[in-house]
């Protein structure tokens, strides 16, 4: 494209421009858009991307950091809103205000926005571009497995990318995980339940996420007192107990779901 030559790419913003156009189309394609759909993409860049998605649905609202951006920007399609600020601040002082997202994340942003959508998973799906071993690592991750289902869709070769990144990637398909009211998937419920508590003590959380469980699989109240038993005889050191969540490791995780299973 001949538009890039005159850009200078900002690597510490992780600027890699998809100039690919078969590529941008299949990502597109991808994200089965509908003429009501409400976009968020995050990182437009020269706006490759978000011309075409323009065409196809209600709004785009695009969040770019680069205000230098603005000069390849100035012909946007009026359907596509655009913020220059950081994203994930905008996200976090506004309320959802999308269906789908679409984005060539810039790496660095990428568990960030992963988080993002934990936290706030009223969407229909997201296509994103992700390094591979990030995307292959989020298919498994254990927090992060248990809100999102992960997809990967297409390989992307190094070339389709200015400048080239130094690490492999893919079109990933995301979309958020069932409620246990129709998966009964109790490693996901608790996994999710603690998550959602980040900032009490694991005493605490585990105490409401035994309660939860317990009426949502048996229909039958769970008293704190009862729920309080249970966690005493996981046995856990109280060094862990009095842990904030938001602290835990992946390990922790894992072992306090195991034990938890055993005691529903």
């Amino acid at each position: 494209m001949e538009i890039f030559k005159e850009i200078e790419p900002n690597l510490i913003l992780g600027q890699h421009f998809l100039i690919d156009e078969k590529i941008i189309n299949q990502l597109i394609s991808f994200a089965e858009l509908k003429k009501a759909d409400i976009i968020l993409e995050i990182g437009p860049g020269t706006g490759n991307i978000t011309k075409k998605l323009a065409e196809k649905v209600k709004k785009v609202i695009a969040v770019e950091i680069d205000s230098s951006m603005k000069n390849f920007l100035h012909s946007i399609p009026k359907n596509v809103e655009l913020i220059f600020e950081d994203a994930i601040k905008y996200l976090k002082k506004n309320p959802p205000f999308f269906n789908k997202i679409i984005s060539n994340l810039p790496y660095s942003l990428c568990e960030a926005i992963i988080n993002y959508l934990c936290f706030n998973n009223i969407f229909d799906l997201a296509i994103l571009i992700l390094p591979q071993s990030f995307a292959e690592n989020l298919k498994n991750h254990i927090i992060f497995s248990s809100f999102l289902k992960t997809e990967i869709l297409q390989n992307i070769p190094r070339t389709a990318f200015y400048p080239e990144p130094k690490t492999d990637s893919v079109i990933t398909k995301i979309t958020p995980r069932p409620s246990y009211k129709f998966d009964k998937d109790e490693k996901a419920f608790i996994c999710r339940k603690l998550y959602l508590q980040w900032d009490k003590k694991l005493k605490n959380g585990l105490r409401e996420t035994l309660i939860d469980l317990h009426k949502l699989k048996k229909d039958q109240i769970m008293t704190k007192k009862q729920a309080k038993a249970k966690i005493e005889n996981m046995g856990f050191p109280q060094e862990l107990m009095e842990k904030e969540i938001e602290h835990l490791s992946l390990e922790e995780y894992q072992l306090i779901i195991s034990k938890c299973q055993d005691q529903i």
